[in-house]
């Protein structure tokens, strides 16, 4: 039984109004038969006996979380665009040891760690440059 009042929902499973049968599945249920609200009380459904579909608890929880999976999902941030000429000044100079970590964060202003960013995977393997071979664990450069 979902929603913000229930007393609907236990007098019918008292009287045994809407009986105990899955209405979907058409399992027997007995005693454990739960009331769906087909609308939502949250969403202006009421609480009568015709909002109510008795259901199995297997097909209750398919129910609901089908229900959440249909809100639209909130936008994440967009990737922050780069400029390819300064992402090839940064990372060619970091590669170089001409650049601290600290410096090549700081001139293409993020917070990620550039050997994790996936413009520098992209650009390391566009000039050939093995990354396995060449970052240590260290998190330094090996020449």
């Amino acid at each position: 039984m979902s929603g913000l009042s229930r007393k609907v929902a236990h007098k019918a499973k008292r009287d045994g109004v809407l009986g105990t049968v899955c209405c979907n599945c058409g399992a027997e249920c007995g005693s454990q038969i739960e009331y769906h609200h087909i609308v939502p009380l949250e969403r202006g459904g009421k609480d009568i006996i015709s909002n109510l579909a008795p259901l199995c608890f297997d097909c209750h929880s398919l129910c609901h979380f089908d229900f959440k999976r249909k809100k639209p999902e909130r936008p994440g941030r967009k990737p922050k665009q780069y400029d390819q000429d300064l992402l090839d000044s940064v990372f060619t100079r970091y590669v170089n040891k001409e650049l601290s970590e600290k410096d090549a964060r700081k001139e293409l202003g993020t917070g990620r760690h550039i050997k994790e960013m996936v413009q520098f995977k992209e650009w390391a393997e566009k000039n050939g440059i093995n990354l396995e071979e060449s970052y240590g664990r260290s998190g330094r450069w090996y020449k």
